[in-house]
């Protein structure tokens, strides 16, 4: 990714942190509403799955400048993803329902250039983790 769309996706998400709860929460919403038989893969109260999943995005978002950092963080996750079968499907449809989230929560759809630098970002994210998962890439 170039500066300029990694300054986006990090703008962006800072605006996100007031609303964490909600975006996360939201993402689910529509995800479940994708793939209603991956609901009873989570616990009901999805409370502290969304701590997680934003301490993790936030890593994610942050590393951006530095790729390498990132890799043994998205290796452990692909592998806790690839125990409950997560497909390619999954990810793109995940990452979907998150932007969808993302422009709720900012009460505004995201700009094109954002939208774009948030896709790169996720599918750059989801691919590495389905190469790790498959053991085509490991930690260094």
């Amino acid at each position: 990714m170039d500066r300029q769309r990694i300054a986006l996706v990090q703008d962006s998400f800072g605006r996100l942190r007031p609303h964490s709860d909600r975006l996360v929460i939201l993402a689910y919403e529509n995800y479940f509403a994708m793939h209603p038989d991956q609901r009873a893969l989570f616990p009901k109260d999805l409370t502290l799955q969304g701590i997680k999943v934003m301490s993790t995005l936030a890593v994610l978002v942050h590393g951006l400048k530095d790729l390498d950092s990132l890799l043994p963080r998205l290796s452990e996750l692909a592998q806790i993803h690839a125990d409950y079968d997560v497909s390619a499907a999954h990810y793109q449809d995940f990452g979907t329902s998150l932007i969808s989230a993302i422009e709720t929560c900012l009460g505004a759809p995201l700009t094109p250039e954002e939208r774009e630098a948030w896709s790169e970002a996720y599918s750059m994210w989801a691919k590495t983790m389905l190469r790790a998962a498959s053991g085509q890439e490991r930690v260094r």
